[in-house]
């Protein structure tokens, strides 16, 4: 279905990668976007509408939009893409950014957990036990 629409709107404020609108582009169908910073990997390749408009304008606007003939998806674009967002580039990348990110998480725990330790034993020198000496007593027999 992609393929035969004239338009596919991916109209969501909030959505970073709109796997929709890369979708259409893929298979010739240019996708509606709001003009908005978190869309900019394809803006180029879509039609852009003002994420200001009320909901009338915006109405209106996508009226005018569908009254317009599509321009279609050049073979340079579509190259474009197949080079841009191919699985070999993207998923090294992906997983690249989430080694980092687990790497600063798990030093973060290590640092917060050394902080703890060290805090723990300057409590016990201060009560004046020693580490791991909890003061309790109880029954000897």
């Amino acid at each position: 279905e992609l393929q035969t629409a004239k338009y596919v709107a991916v109209l969501r404020k909030f959505e970073g990668f709109e796997m929709l609108g890369l979708e259409a582009l893929f298979c010739g169908t240019r996708p509606i976007i709001f003009d908005l910073p978190s869309f900019h990997w394809y803006k180029d390749s879509s039609v852009t509408v003002d994420p200001k408009l009320d909901s009338k304008h915006l109405f209106l606007k996508l009226i005018d939009i569908m009254r317009q003939p599509p321009k279609p998806v050049s073979q340079e674009e579509m190259r474009s893409l197949h080079e841009r967002f191919a699985w070999q580039r993207l998923v090294p990348k992906f997983f690249g950014r989430v080694r980092r990110e687990l790497a600063l998480e798990l030093a973060e725990r290590a640092r917060l957990a050394a902080e703890a330790e060290a805090e723990a034993g300057d409590g016990d020198r201060e009560a004046g036990g020693e580490v791991g000496d909890t003061g309790a007593v109880g029954d000897a027999e």
